[in-house]
């Protein structure tokens, strides 16, 4: 006969939810991560760390960021260049005063179509100064014994060529981007030379000029021979 102070056995679980638990540690269960912070007293070891931490923030900001640019995505461009030469509108109907100097027999009034030539299109020689010799042959040029007569040469200066403009036509574009640029996106004007006063006949730089606003006043200078520079031949400069 069992003893009357024996303690009854467990019954055993019976449902799912008691079994799950049987078999699992609640604690296990809701357990959680977290993180543990560390303090390093040690002052070689923290010299080092913040040392560590500036050369690579000076890294990413200054090499990475400003000179490689790596936040862009780049990609050569590919694209057309043209440059023209457009007359001026309306037709000037002044004569240049430098047309009356001594050393030339005046000017001749050309058009653009006549003032300028192109090699390959981004490329543009304009005509300041014109000289013109007469040749003639007066002998059968089947011969090898032919030789031309060169009569006398005259010069001459292309008249108001200061008053025309060169007109910059440029159509980049990014096949891979998908990016677009064209010339007419940008608002009409003009791109002047900027003078460098304390370098006679010297530039120190360029400035657009919209269309909308005046024209600047005509400065004279000794280098001329360029568009957009209300100046006179060298031959006659001051």
């Amino acid at each position: 006969m069992a003893s009357e102070d024996a303690t009854e056995a467990p019954a055993p679980p019976t449902g799912c939810w008691d079994v799950f638990w049987t078999k699992h540690d609640p604690d296990q269960v809701f357990a959680y991560s977290t993180v543990k912070l560390v303090s390093i007293k040690d002052r070689y070891l923290g010299i080092f760390h913040y040392l560590a931490m500036f050369i690579i923030f000076l890294y990413i900001v200054f090499w990475v960021i400003l000179y490689q640019k790596a936040y862009l995505k780049l990609e050569p461009p590919v694209g057309a260049v043209r440059l023209t030469l457009v007359d001026p509108s309306p037709l000037p109907t002044s004569e240049p005063s430098y047309c009356a100097a001594p050393t030339v027999n005046g000017c001749k009034y050309w058009l653009s179509s006549q003032a300028s030539s192109q090699s390959d299109g981004r490329s543009l020689f304009i005509t300041t100064d014109v000289q013109i010799t007469h040749v003639s042959r007066e002998c059968n040029d089947t011969s090898i014994s032919c030789r031309p007569t060169y009569g006398n040469t005259t010069e001459y200066f292309v008249g108001n060529i200061e008053k025309f403009t060169m007109s910059l036509d440029h159509s980049p574009r990014s096949p891979n981007l998908g990016i677009k640029f064209s010339t007419e996106d940008i608002a009409p004007g003009v791109l002047q030379t900027l003078p460098d006063e304390s370098k006679p006949n010297e530039w120190k730089g360029w400035k657009w000029t919209s269309r909308s606003q005046p024209r600047p006043a005509p400065r004279s200078t000794s280098r001329s021979r360029q568009i957009l520079k209300e100046q006179i031949p060298p031959a006659i400069g001051p």
